[in-house]
């Protein structure tokens, strides 16, 4: 061998174990066993002496954790009490109306404002489609009947038969206590132990009855123990369809029910007598049956032939 090439080998051996020397201090630094390293032929790249050895790093006592970086989560906005406000009570109503048609009025009549609705409730379909009476009539039979009503249960009832003055005479008393809002001048014409059921107590009409005193056809905050009642509703149905009715073996029925200031009338007539005579005569007879209605659930009320002679001869139809 020529003494260069000598030479050259040496160097390359010598350049072979400053590489497995100062692998082997590195990986010792790191806590690494090393066994016995060499480097590849290409001096690059440290091959295993030994193929049955494995090199796993152990962690020392002086190495510290590295905290796990994780995505903060984006903040939302959490509702408020104000937000998404609860109702505490939710209202529940009785009602069982389907009303087909409804006629409203509201004028005055002989110095009396009246707001009130003639109801054809759905339940007579098909014999019925529609009840109406001209809105002049049906102001006057709105007014009469509270009249009648009066006389028997007002503050001081009266008996014997009512004069067109007496009429006269209460009007004037209620134009009155409509014009002035004075609770003394509505005492006058106040009506006293009305049987009614209230539609949004949760109680049923057949044991949701009780008595009221009201004062009709009255606008404002009424006093305590008094019921204001601002509309007058009669409703013309097939009382045996409805809940809210006290009806007789004939089928004939009625009801009385306050919705806040509303008061329903229900009337309901035979079912051989759905024309126009038949209506006018149990629409005639609420008079009748809120004078003798104590909360009873077999009763029925008795026609009054002026009321009924006024719709008749006023323009009363049925369709």
């Amino acid at each position: 061998m020529s003494k260069e090439r000598e030479q050259g080998t040496i160097q390359k051996n010598f350049l072979k174990l400053s590489l497995n020397g100062a692998l082997a201090l590195a990986l010792a630094s790191c806590g690494i066993e090393t066994g016995s390293l060499t480097v590849g032929p290409d001096g690059t790249a440290p091959q295993k002496a030994n193929a049955t050895e494995t090199f796993i790093p152990t962690a020392t006592s002086t190495e510290t954790a590295i905290p796990t970086i994780t995505e903060t989560p984006s903040l939302t906005k959490t509702p408020t009490s104000t937000e998404t406000a609860t109702p505490t009570e939710i209202p529940v109503s009785e009602m069982d109306l389907e009303p087909a048609y409804t006629e409203k009025v509201s004028q005055e009549f002989m110095g009396v404002k009246i707001n009130a609705e003639l109801i054809t409730d759905k339940s007579l379909d098909p014999e019925i489609k529609k009840v109406t009476v001209p809105e002049t009539t049906y102001a006057e039979f709105i007014a009469r009947t509270i009249f009648k009503v009066w006389r028997k249960k007002g503050a001081t009832p009266q008996t014997g038969t009512a004069t067109e003055t007496d009429f006269k005479n209460f009007m004037a008393l209620w134009a009155k206590a409509q014009a002035s809002g004075d609770p003394t001048d509505w005492a006058k014409v106040q009506i006293n132990d009305i049987w009614a059921n209230d539609l949004n107590d949760g109680i049923p009409y057949a044991t949701g009855q009780k008595p009221y005193s009201i004062w009709p056809e009255f606008s404002g905050t009424a006093p305590e123990g008094i019921r204001g009642i601002d509309k007058t509703v009669v409703v013309v149905a097939h009382a045996t369809s409805l809940k809210n009715t006290t009806t007789s073996p004939d089928e004939v029925g009625f009801g009385t029910n306050f919705d806040d200031k509303k008061l329903y009338l229900y009337s309901g007539p035979f079912l051989e007598h759905w024309n126009k005579s038949g209506v006018a005569s149990v629409v005639a007879s609420i008079e009748g049956y809120l004078v003798l209605n104590h909360g009873s659930q077999t009763l029925r009320g008795f026609t009054d032939h002026d009321l009924y002679n006024l719709l008749i001869n006023g323009g009363i139809a049925v369709n």
